[in-house]
């Protein structure tokens, strides 16, 4: 027995990156980078949690269905409706549709968490991003 530890109102819960990055299980996915996308904070190979649910809006880091293909964008709503390529900064002019009915491009979700491997970053001299 003993007296109780001084720290003890201290203890904290431990970490769960599920409670932390995922809102709604049944709309979450994860997905890998296939390049890197530095204006986003993006490494290749990084970790993107996407939620499916959450409503796009401008300026939010999407994956966007073109043509079966599914791409990393930031969605851009004004003045025009675009999709802006995150590694040349082009911004591709686009019909958005919010249903299935083809044509045009459609939102498949919101990346809303990154997860960079730090450790296996290129070392990059150059202080300017």
């Amino acid at each position: 027995m003993g007296f109780p530890s001084p720290a003890q109102d201290y203890v904290e819960a431990p970490l769960s990156l599920d409670e932390l990055c995922i809102r709604r299980k049944a709309a979450t996915y994860m997905m890998r980078a296939d390049s890197t996308m530095l204006h986003a904070g993006i490494f290749k190979d990084a970790i993107l949690v996407v939620d499916a649910s959450q409503k796009a809006v401008h300026g939010s880091i999407v994956v966007a269905e073109v043509d079966g293909c599914r791409y990393i964008r930031r969605l851009h709503l004004y003045p025009q409706p675009g999709l802006e390529r995150l590694d040349s900064g082009y911004i591709e002019l686009v019909d958005i549709q919010d249903d299935d009915t083809g044509g045009g491009v459609q939102i498949f979700g919101v990346v809303t968490f990154c997860v960079n491997d730090m450790c296996s970053g290129e070392f990059d001299d150059t202080p300017v991003m």
